[in-house]
């Protein structure tokens, strides 16, 4: 599960392989997993100024294990680039980075990228 830092009223949570969204601090969860591959989903982490920038990861060999949407889980895009085929358990963003912003860090079976 994560929440928003910056609109606390909106949430993500997985099940397996399904992403769901509340934007109403949690009555009424609708799915949002369409265009995402049926896999198990490792994390889900939400851009700290961006309610609207939210990550997943996921575990399993043979397809992408990182994606991301822009637009609240209306539509995903993977983003693993040229990342190893081995499972990913997490991401971590860091919106800090004074060079880049859009720094992240992902953990996997073999290692962190």
């Amino acid at each position: 599960m994560a929440i928003s830092k910056s609109n606390p009223s909106i949430m993500f949570a997985t099940s397996s392989a399904q992403v769901f969204k509340s934007t109403d601090a949690g009555l009424t969860w609708p799915n949002v997993t369409s265009g995402l591959p049926s896999r198990t989903i490792t994390s889900v982490s939400v851009y700290p100024s961006d309610p609207d920038q939210v990550f997943l990861t996921f575990s399993g060999f043979g397809t992408s294990k990182v994606y991301k949407s822009s637009n609240g889980g209306s539509t995903w895009v993977s983003i693993s680039g040229n990342l190893p085929d081995t499972p990913i358990n997490d991401i971590f963003i860091y919106p800090n980075n004074p060079g880049n912003p859009n720094t992240f860090f992902v953990a996997t079976d073999i290692g962190i990228f």
